[in-house]
């Protein structure tokens, strides 16, 4: 008895040891592979649907790549390798996706990942609903009408939260937050510039002091900034340092920027510093 009690024992053990030695992460495809975080209830994901999630994309240190607070995003499924994972899902469902780069840049489009296209990402995505094409495109147009009233108040309680001067002019807002006595800029001068772009919420979505670049442009010029930007930096100095408050009529507008970092009908605010001008 004591000897089948040890062999029972023995075999309990080996499986206990084979599962703690089973990998974390299934793989679905060549360089996608993915685990749960947390099961739902609702409808499987199938082919040509669509469906409302929440994600955030990380490097493989940790850090934050893509990230936009609340904002749900539709995507159509389809056959391609990321999409193998999300036909194994259902609505409710949560779950940790890993893939290369080069796959996810592929797949959608965001600023900050498009950096680089070698290394790995892990994509955290939280699935809400699934629906057919058409009732996501009526539930993406309803999300856009209540994003573009949500925008009017979050700017205007933002607006009033500030304790220092600022100015309103051509349809944006303006503090210059240092002064100088520097060169004047003027159309057509080459500038070079270092900026932050954040959220009304303070996230940072653009930062060019960790990137280690100064942008460098002729100011007046086409396609060089955004157009409200460029009202903001009018009659600044060489050394100044400007708080620009954008709506989105005077940003990225009703679609969002074309890299997918700023949603529609969202304002920003870009703290730009004039490191040098060259007549």
């Amino acid at each position: 008895m004591r000897s089948l009690n040890c062999l029972i024992l023995a075999s309990v053990l080996l499986i206990l040891s084979c599962k703690s030695k089973a990998p974390e992460y299934t793989e679905v495809s060549q360089g996608v592979k993915y685990k749960y975080l947390k099961f739902g209830e609702g409808e499987q994901i199938s082919t040509n649907k669509s469906i409302l999630l929440y994600l955030s994309v990380l490097d493989m240190k940790g850090d934050t790549l893509h990230f936009v607070p609340d904002y749900p995003y539709f995507i159509r499924v389809s056959n391609r390798p990321i999409d193998s994972v999300l036909l194994k899902l259902g609505e409710g469902d949560s779950a940790h996706i890993h893939c290369s780069r080069a796959i996810f840049n592929d797949y959608l489009k965001f600023y900050q990942p498009l950096q680089a296209d070698t290394g790995e990402v892990d994509l955290r995505i939280s699935v809400k609903e699934v629906m057919d094409s058409t009732e996501a495109s009526r539930r993406k147009q309803e999300l856009l009408s209540e994003r573009e009233l949500d925008e009017q108040l979050q700017l205007k309680g933002y607006l009033s939260s500030l304790r220092d001067s600022i100015d309103y002019t051509d349809g944006i807002y303006r503090m210059i937050t240092e002064r100088t006595n520097g060169k004047v800029l003027r159309y057509g001068d080459q500038v070079s510039i270092s900026y932050k772009g954040k959220f009304l919420n303070g996230y940072v979505f653009d930062d060019t002091e960790d990137k280690g670049v100064s942008p460098t442009f002729r100011y007046g010029e086409d396609y060089q900034l955004i157009e409200g930007v460029e009202s903001g930096l009018k009659g600044m100095r060489e050394g100044e340092s400007v708080k620009i408050i954008l709506p989105s009529r005077r940003a990225f507008g009703e679609e969002g920027s074309l890299a997918g970092i700023v949603p529609p009908y969202t304002a920003v605010i870009f703290e730009i510093k004039i490191l040098k001008i060259d007549k």
